[in-house]
């Protein structure tokens, strides 16, 4: 056992607080963009640095190599990256400078180079610098520019260009001549758009209605219906769900596992009201599974839930929206993945769940969960430390360690956490024990934060 006298204490809280002075100084950064499709997944922090993890089979996360990647992992050395729309095996981006950026797959020209040769790290699509959205669908993409013209390439066999044709195209085509494009989705092998009069625009494959509005391939965007207050649309693998100015939630298409949301498993032709609530907020389609938030910041998801990536703690479908927990600060979903999700909260910090065999949770394992986890990179806790006073000396031993620390302290411990140099936390107790297993953690550097009825100590400590 090693107690501390006054000096030494003075000392070592100098320290300690330089070290999370330091710390949050240089890892204060949290993510504010991100974007998920297939196995795979890109994000932006706030520095404006490009991170992704996941599925690696042909290079599409852009790191210049083929390794899957479990835990995320820096996309080149820009800090100018602005927003990031995931397809399949294909990635766009955009700069904060207006430039368009893709790499992956590219066998049908998704990439958008004029090549069809894999791209495995971030390439430049053209020279013009006034992108301003983008999103990539399952082997074709679409994009706006500033001046509200719409452009894709790719994949094109059922239409899904716009074009008129069923001809693959290997670089940006402008679609029409209309400047009034507003928001953008393409799915599977299909595209939907909204324009600034609030009019919902679909084209490319409906062979099961994912269009809305019957079926029949369509090859040039088509008006659906004649309402003018469309907010946003989002399409998946075969189903579309979109949110009106009002509030209310809408969907048509395939249906097979509830994705719907409608209570049934039957496929809709025509876009039909989910419920009748009118506080809808966002809402997003995965392969056969769907999730949305409420004005309230609560989470919802229906669907296919074969992997757990309806988050709920089960692996049984629901055909209606479901709240996921009692959690109200969920902040944005995004997402075109088959099996697994990413969900931003209003502090920043992403979770994951669902399907993980190629790491796409991003928590270092290949372990499927079926609950929100936080993901490996977190924003670091914002401590808030309030010194004991100098005669309530508190001990910890031993220090270095393997496998567990021991603390003795003259007040009573409320609760103990385990911090990593990020500042994430890594281990807690909520309880008076004096006794911490920290076998299961990595060799490193840790910072215990013990709170007890007189304030709060936080102490380094070695895990050898």
């Amino acid at each position: 056992m090693y107690i501390f006298n006054n000096q030494q204490t003075i000392t070592m809280r100098f320290t300690i607080l330089l070290f999370l002075f330091v710390i949050q100084i240089i890892n204060a950064q949290c993510w504010k963009a991100f974007d998920s499709g297939g196995g795979s997944n890109l994000a932006i922090k706030e520095d404006g640095t490009l991170w992704a993890w996941g599925w690696n089979n042909i290079g599409q996360l852009g790191i210049g190599n083929n390794n899957n990647q479990t835990t995320p992992i820096q996309v080149g050395t820009s800090t100018n990256w602005k927003a990031t729309s995931w397809g399949y095996h294909h990635a766009l981006a955009i700069k904060t400078d207006g430039t368009l950026w893709a790499w992956g797959w590219n066998h049908r020209g998704q990439v958008g180079d004029g090549s069809t040769t894999n791209k495995t790290t971030p390439i430049q699509i053209g020279t013009d610098t006034n992108w301003k959205s983008i999103s990539a669908g399952f082997h074709h993409s679409l994009a706006l520019k500033t001046d509200g013209t719409l452009w894709a390439w790719g994949s094109n066999d059922y239409g899904q260009i716009g074009d008129n044709t069923f001809i693959n195209r290997h670089l940006p085509v402008q679609i029409g001549t209309d400047t009034d494009w507003k928001t953008i989705t393409s799915g599977e092998e299909y595209s939907m758009a909204i324009k600034n009069n609030g009019t919902l625009w679909g084209w490319g494959n409906n062979d099961i209605g994912q269009l809305g509005g019957g079926i029949g391939i369509q090859p040039i965007p088509t008006q659906k219906g004649s309402d003018t207050n469309w907010k946003t649309v989002t399409a998946g693998g075969a189903h579309t769900l979109a949110i009106k100015t009002n509030g209310t939630l809408w969907g048509w298409g395939y249906n097979a596992y509830g994705e719907l949301g409608d209570g049934t498993t039957f496929t809709r032709l025509n876009a039909i009201q989910i419920g009748t609530e009118n506080d809808w907020k966002e809402a997003c389609t995965g392969y056969y599974h769907s999730i949305a938030i409420k004005n309230n910041g609560t989470l919802w998801s229906w669907g296919n839930n074969t992997y757990g990536q309806l988050g709920d703690g089960t692996y049984i479908n629901k055909t209606i929206p479901t709240q996921q927990g009692t959690s109200n600060d969920w902040k944005t979903v995004n997402n075109y993945s088959n099996a697994h999700q990413v969900v931003l909260k209003n502090d920043n910090t992403l979770w994951t769940w669902g399907y993980n065999d190629f790491g796409q949770l991003g928590d270092g394992t290949i372990i499927s969960k079926n609950t929100p986890i936080y993901m490996h990179t977190q924003c670091p806790e914002k401590l808030s430390v309030t010194e004991t006073s100098l005669e309530n000396q508190i001990s910890v031993y031993p220090n270095p360690t393997t496998s567990k620390i021991n603390i003795i302290s003259p007040d009573t411990i409320i609760s103990t956490s385990i911090l990593d140099s990020s500042g994430r936390e890594v281990l807690s107790q909520k309880s008076s024990q004096i006794e911490i297993n920290i076998s299961t953690l990595p060799r490193a550097t840790y910072l215990l934060k013990i709170n007890t009825n007189k304030g709060t100590t936080v102490h380094k400590i070695i895990k050898q």
